[in-house]
């Protein structure tokens, strides 16, 4: 897999500190029985895996390249299963070994399609007939595989509609701080916000509707943290 050795320095120092947000809809496994064979591929240090337990799936597994974040997920979660990925993205499992597999933000750290074809052909591996494959991620590139937001079926997702002014406050990254523009909305809650800078991803948790999208322009700053009130002299 190429860039390996940089994922993996990543994933151990700063990427291990880190707190990861991607939302999990658990309503996508609603039907899924609680005892289903569960495997978590890239779990970080298993916030997905510590969710999915606390809603009664009795039998979570989870792998990810970094040791730093295994080791953080089993002082975190003692209770759930993790391992290092050694060989990625091979798993030493026999074939049809899960019910479930999840894939949270993975595909967004694999930029290489032939790394992602690898991948897939794993996780069919992996997979009984008939399984689960929960894919989220986050939209990175902006080519013709990605249909610009005025194309898209759907413009309306998660309480928030294409062209609606909102406040968003980013917590951690690049893009860390509070920026207000006009959102792109993508059905799975992860929308689009341009600012002067460039555009950015936002959850819909860290988003505030300001005004519905009316037709006026707007423009999109990044504003300056609040200033401490003056003391009494």
């Amino acid at each position: 897999m190429k860039d390996l050795g940089t994922q993996i320095a990543y994933r151990d120092t700063v990427g291990a500190t880190k707190t990861f947000t991607h939302p999990l809809h658990v309503p996508w496994l609603t039907g899924v029985n609680r005892t289903a064979r569960v495997l978590d591929h890239g779990c970080g240090y298993g916030r997905v895996m510590a969710e999915l337990s606390e809603h009664g799936f009795s039998d979570v597994s989870g792998v990810d390249l970094s040791p730093a974040l295994i080791a953080r997920g089993r002082r975190l979660r003692p209770d759930l299963r993790f391992s290092v990925l050694k060989s990625p993205p091979g798993l030493p499992c026999a074939p049809e070994s899960f019910d479930v597999v999840l894939l949270f933000a993975v595909l967004t750290c694999i930029p290489d399609d032939d790394a992602q074809r690898a991948l897939a052909t794993e996780v069919n591996r992996l997979l009984t007939p008939g399984g689960l494959l929960y894919v989220s991620d986050m939209v990175l590139q902006d080519d013709e595989r990605i249909p610009a937001p005025a194309t898209l079926p759907h413009q309306a997702a998660i309480g928030y509609v294409t062209g609606d002014l909102v406040r968003a406050a980013v917590p951690l990254g690049w893009w860390a701080g509070t920026w207000t523009g006009h959102v792109s909305v993508r059905a799975r809650g992860q929308h689009s916000l341009t600012t002067p800078q460039g555009r950015l991803n936002v959850s819909h948790w860290n988003l505030r509707l300001l005004q519905r999208g009316d037709g006026y322009g707007y423009s999109a700053r990044r504003e300056a943290p609040p200033q401490a009130p003056p003391k009494n002299s």
